[in-house]
């Protein structure tokens, strides 16, 4: 290689680009440090900060891009504007000291023309319009630890060949960043506009997370000039998936985007003490049969939406106050002039019912101060019969007097705001009363009602609420008390969004009312079916304000194609169109019918393979976790260090673990190994529990091996022609 020319003139490109990196990251630790001085007053502390925040990151980023500072090349002409120039596409723009270009940021409107188009005749769409011209040379680099190994002209757009070095390498983790690879499907979705709601129905595998962030990455950078970082946002399904994709975003350039998990928003944006029952003790009741299902079900619909929309007029009507209004028994104002007010207000144009309450507090104000000089004599004549009562404390009386005199010219805000005590109620009491009256507001053919009072008012007492009461609490706050901060999010990514009812949907946008959304799920992981969504086109339908559009991802980049075929036996129990695995073969999948004993022997044998042939991450899982902790104990027994994994765990180390299927959605592993695949605990019958192995099963990026004892679960039969044990 040392004798091509081309390779060499890109070593001294990647030497050239690394000491301009160096040059650059030296100028900025000169401006770190004088900035202090630039900025010596208090008053100016907040922009010092965010310019030192911003100058270490610049630091950072271009001290660790120097081992690769970009993955491709491409040379563009723009019609009309002569020879044309070269672009070296990375993580961060970088200029030099003589303003010119070095790396350009793989998120710039040019850097489309890498994942979407072919050499020849191009245009792309820039900020000042359309750009047309030629695409002379797409180049990639293979560049390790600073030095460059290879590089590679590209005359198409992608192909399986150029993805394989990157899809066979192994797992660890931590969720990477795609730059180098995103695929044109991928690239259309992290590009499109921020106006207009996503939603990505994504098979396993295809990326769907990965693309999400990026999305988020791109948009940060397009919109820098009228949008914040603090003004995105990440809905994960839990602590745990949260932490293994915490490192995607500073990895790609941006910092300060708020991760949350669905339960975390919802206690911040209520602001009240509660605690949300783990997803998998309702899981374990739905599955097991009961009320739960169907109860946690129509919580997550629309029909409970519209059921507490016939509650809200019958609840605004309760706060009205009785009778008139008094101070320490001088009368103010009558029983027909505040229900008057009341009623003027109400049908005002307030969004909330705060703001049409405090409507008609200011309704009052105001009627107070127009008859002031009609008060000063009232009072007059008022106290004048008091103090002439025999016995009467005179001074008492004159300090009564001349508080009621204070407040009427201070417009009585304070008595008033005492007067509508019911405004200040906590919002858990405001659904504890929805609750207890649920019967005149529920769909008279939801046959559960009674199930859903009883259990719902239990979990308010207990302050341990379901999952299913979150889109009501939502939706409640907004619509009582407003959205308050909330309404300064702009984008959000919802993970795992096969998961969420439409409810769920709807009340985040009412939360977060300027804020539009990128939903990424997969409709064959539903392992929560019961309160999830059915389709997509519903929801893009009925569940947010600005228009919504559907996106498919249906290649499977993680998988082998033997491990996909034989998840696609259980998505075609599902009723769901099968995955298109990447042309990547591996070991066919095993399945081995062994009792308890052989298992634990066989299974310890397959970590000491794996770990010999360098993964770096292997999973065993099973439905429930006292069927792990059996299995972790007797394997730790054996000296295999494995960690047991629940709920309750918020970070992911890699490394051999043990884990609820329910836990490993959207994470992936180099093996899994899953133990428990019988046909009694995967039953053909139960949707939820065919998602459930579905989702097990594409974890895998490299090996797969199944356990069960007497016979397999039901759609993989066929797996299991060769008998008992056998490889």
């Amino acid at each position: 290689m040392g004798s091509d020319p081309v390779f060499e003139e890109e070593r001294a490109q990647l030497a050239l680009t690394q000491r301009c990196y160096g040059q650059i990251a030296d100028e900025h630790q000169e401006y770190f440090r004088v900035l202090p001085s630039l900025y010596p007053n208090e008053s100016e502390i907040v922009m010092l900060n965010e310019l030192l925040t911003a100058a270490y990151n610049r630091i950072v980023r271009l001290r660790q891009g120097v081992e690769r500072p970009y993955f491709a090349r491409i040379d563009f002409r723009e019609n009309g504007a002569g020879s044309g120039e070269k672009y070296y596409l990375g993580k961060i723009d970088a200029v030099d000291a003589q303003d010119k270009q070095v790396t350009l940021d793989w998120r710039a409107p040019i850097a489309t023309l890498y994942y979407d188009s072919n050499v020849g005749d191009v245009s792309y769409a820039a900020p000042g319009g359309k750009v047309e011209g030629a695409l002379t040379l797409k180049r990639q680099f293979e560049i390790e630890k600073g030095e460059l190994v290879s590089w590679g002209d590209v005359d198409t757009v992608s192909n399986d060949d150029l993805l394989r070095p990157y899809l066979g390498v192994n797992a660890d983790s931590r969720l990477k960043n795609i730059i180098a690879t995103i695929q044109t499907e991928q690239n259309r979705i992290i590009r499109e506009r921020m106006d207009i709601n996503l939603i990505v129905q994504g098979v396993a595998g295809s990326g769907k997370t990965t693309v999400a962030l990026h999305r988020v990455a791109y948009l940060v950078y397009n919109y820098r000039s009228t949008v914040k970082p603090g003004q995105f946002m990440v809905i994960g399904p839990n602590r745990f998936f949260i932490s293994y994709i915490s490192s995607i975003l500073p990895d790609l350039d941006v910092d300060s985007v708020p991760q949350y998990t669905y339960a975390e928003l919802a206690r911040e944006v209520i602001g009240e003490d509660f605690e949300v029952r783990d997803s998998i003790e309702a899981f374990t009741e739905a599955v097991g049969g009961g009320h739960i299902g169907a109860v946690e079900g129509y919580k997550a619909s629309m029909a409970y939406k519209e059921a507490i929309d016939r509650f809200l007029p019958w609840y605004e009507q309760s706060l009205k106050p009785e009778g008139g209004f008094d101070l320490r028994g001088f009368p103010v104002l009558t029983a027909d002039e505040v229900s008057e007010c009341w009623d003027s207000a109400m049908e005002g144009p307030g969004s909330t019912v705060k703001a049409r309450t405090e409507q008609c507090v200011i309704f009052l104000q105001t009627r107070l101060q127009n008859r002031k000089i009609e008060f000063d004599i009232k009072l007059s004549q008022h106290f004048g019969e008091l103090y002439r009562e025999p016995g009467a404390d005179l001074d008492a009386l004159h300090r009564r007097r001349e508080y009621i005199r204070r407040e009427l010219d201070r417009g009585c805000a304070k008595s008033l705001r005492s007067f509508f005590h019911k405004l200040d109620a906590k919002l858990l009491s405001v659904y504890r009363i929805f609750l207890q009256n649920c019967e005149m507001f529920l769909d008279e053919n939801f046959s559960e009602a009674v199930a859903l009072k009883k259990t719902s008012l239990a979990a308010l007492r207990s302050r341990k609420l379901d999952r299913g009461d979150l889109p009501a609490l939502l939706y409640l706050k907004e619509r009582v008390m407003g959205h308050g901060r909330f309404g300064e999010f702009r984008h959000a990514v919802i993970d795992e969004a096969q998961d969420f009812g439409g409810f769920d949907f709807f009340a985040l946008g009412r939360i977060m009312p300027s804020c539009t959304f990128t939903a990424v799920g997969d409709l064959t992981q539903a392992i929560y079916s019961y309160r999830g969504v059915s389709d997509w086109d519903s929801v893009a339908r009925h569940c947010f304000d600005k228009p919504a559009e559907v996106r498919y991802m249906r290649k499977s980049y993680r998988t082998t194609v033997e491990i996909m075929e034989a998840a696609n036996l259980v998505s075609g129990q599902l009723g769901y169109a099968p995955a298109e695995p990447v042309i990547r073969h591996g070991r066919k999948v095993e399945a081995y019918d062994a009792s308890p004993g052989e298992m634990l022997e066989i299974i310890g044998g397959l970590i000491k393979l794996y770990l010999s042939e360098g993964f770096k991450s292997i999973a065993i899982l099973a439905k429930t976790a006292d069927t792990l902790r059996n299995i972790t104990e007797k394997l730790q027994k054996q000296g295999i260090n494995i960690d047991m994994i629940d709920s309750n765990d918020r970070i992911y180390e890699g490394g051999i673990c043990a884990m609820p299927g329910y836990l490993s959605k959207g994470l992936e592993f180099d093996a899994v190994i899953l133990c428990d695949a019988h046909d009694s605990t995967y039953r053909k019958s139960s949707r939820a529990d065919m998602h459930l192995l579905y989702v097990e099963m594409t974890r895998a990026l490299h090996r797969l091996d199944i356990f069960y004892d007497g016979w397999i679960a039901e759609p993989l039969m066929t797996m299991t022609q060769q008998g008992r044990g056998e490889e």
